[in-house]
């Protein structure tokens, strides 16, 4: 018998002919969750994921694209932190479209205490009366206090002065300190050192006119300016520096501003007022026990570290003068691992007049953290006629 078709062959037999149908395979991976440190910390900030099983073709994404991102190059998943604490990575087999999750836990840099402090630069007269620092499209970025002119200095990591920004329609009554965000620059004429400020004035400026301008010296007008009223509770006329309402430090946190009091009397504490734009929709007091002073603030949003750095003062010729030099590390702030590292930062002058001597520490303003997790400050100048001279310096810490 030869084959009619395609099922009857020469033996005799007739088969019926089968199709061979791969069916999907479900979709596996090596493992279903990773810990990864931030940019900024000693863990590193990648771990990889395999596909073990699935059909050949996937995506991935995150669902918290600013704590962690997701790439993948054939079967291998590359994830990197970018700040704490926790996302979910999304990974899709695009023929079943089946689904499976990452969950990436991501670890703070520990900064624990500073192993020293490294002298970089004494400061251009013309920011004598830093008070504030930032780091931003790579530089330091400080400004004068108490009438100076309505300038942003942008410095190098060296401290020399390489531009300025003049905010136009700005007015510097008592700059104190600055802060940014993804889009913004926010600037705080908030100083109150004889408490019977009536209002304060934060001013916004946007870093894309900045980039806009290009380099050189600019003139950049202020996108929005912020009006505040008294704090309530403020002691208003309680006399200069002899109360707890002059402010001089702001973060931004989460998009929000955060004002914290200087506290001339009582060092045991801080209060920190939260604003979503003009508006308080937060005030409390931080019983941290700081110990000084506060005059400068910096928030390390990748790592959730609120950094504090101020001084201690002490009675010299009847005018209250730096003691000691301080700073505060809130790590984990908030949190119920929440933990504080308190520095003392040492710098020093021996001064002397007459038969009498002291030790005059240097009058610290400001701190800020740059993109690889260094962290610099800057003391004002302090000046006593016949017995303190000390210039505005710049300074790095080691961690």
């Amino acid at each position: 018998m030869s084959p009619q078709n395609g099922n009857d062959f020469k033996d005799g037999f007739t088969y019926q002919r089968l199709l061979n149908i791969e069916l999907p395979k479900e979709l596996k991976l090596s493992v279903n969750s990773v810990s990864v440190g931030t940019p900024t910390s000693k863990k590193s900030n990648t771990a990889s994921v395999t596909i073990t099983s699935g059909n050949g073709t996937y995506s991935v994404k995150s669902r918290h694209p600013k704590k962690a991102v997701a790439s993948i190059e054939g079967n291998t998943i590359t994830i990197t932190g970018k700040s704490v604490y926790s996302a979910v990575i999304t990974v899709t087999d695009e023929l079943t479209k089946e689904q499976k999750q990452i969950n990436v836990a991501i670890e703070p840099k520990a900064y624990g205490t500073p192993k020293g402090v490294t002298y970089i630069k004494t400061l251009d007269p013309k920011v004598k009366e830093t008070s504030g620092l930032i780091y931003w499209n790579g530089h330091l970025i400080t400004h004068n206090d108490s009438g100076g002119k309505p300038k942003l200095y942008c410095l190098n990591k060296e401290g020399e002065i390489v531009r300025t920004i003049t905010l136009q329609g700005a007015t510097n009554r008592d700059w104190e300190d600055i802060a940014p965000d993804e889009d913004y620059i926010y600037v705080g004429d908030i100083g109150n050192n004889v408490g019977t400020l009536p209002s304060f004035k934060i001013y916004k400026v946007s870093k894309q006119a900045i980039l806009a301008k290009g380099e050189g010296n600019i003139i950049v007008p202020v996108a929005e300016i912020l009006s505040f009223p008294k704090l309530d509770g403020a002691n208003a006329g309680s006399g200069n520096m002899k109360h707890d309402w002059d402010m001089e430090s702001l973060i931004v946190r989460d998009g929000k501003l955060s004002i914290f009091t200087k506290q001339w009397m009582t060092q045991t504490q801080t209060k920190r007022f939260e604003y979503n734009g003009s508006k308080m929709i937060k005030k409390e007091t931080l019983n941290l026990d700081p110990g000084f002073t506060v005059t400068g603030a910096e928030y390390d949003e990748v790592n959730n570290t609120l950094f504090l750095i101020g001084y201690s003062t002490q009675k010299i010729r009847g005018k209250d003068v730096p003691k000691n030099a301080r700073m505060m590390i809130v790590q984990n702030w908030g949190k119920s691992n929440e933990s504080i590292v308190k520095y003392d930062i040492g710098l020093k002058k021996r001064v002397s007049v007459f038969i009498f001597s002291w030790n005059i520490a240097y009058q610290m303003e400001a701190i800020c953290i740059d993109e690889e997790g260094d962290v610099y400050i800057t003391n004002d100048k302090l000046y006593k006629k016949g017995y303190i001279n000390i210039p505005a310096q710049l300074y790095k810490l080691k961690f």
